[in-house]
C-alpha cells in the first residue's frame, strides 16, 4: 500500500505543484512557479500538499490577499 502524507508545502514542491494545476486547469488558468515561490516566502503562508511515492498529488494553496490585489490568472 502507497502512503500518503499531508505536510507544507516547500519549494522544491513546486515542479509537481505546477504539473498538478496543469492538469487540472489548463494553461489557460496556471500561475507561474514565482508567483508561488513569493506565497510561500510569506510569512502569512498556509499551504499544503499531499504526497504519495515521492509525487505531488494535490495541494492546497492558503494565503492573505487584499480584496481587489489578487494575483490575475
Amino acid at each position: 500500500m502507497t502512503t500518503t502524507t499531508v505536510r507544507p508545502l516547500a519549494t522544491a514542491d513546486l515542479p509537481g505543484l505546477l504539473a498538478v494545476q496543469l492538469a487540472c486547469y489548463g494553461e489557460g488558468y496556471v500561475e507561474s512557479g514565482e508567483v508561488f515561490a513569493r506565497r510561500l516566502a510569506s510569512a502569512a503562508n498556509c499551504s499544503l500538499v499531499l504526497e504519495r511515492a515521492g509525487g505531488v498529488c494535490a495541494y492546497l494553496a492558503a494565503y492573505r490577499s487584499v480584496r481587489g490585489k489578487v494575483t490575475p490568472l
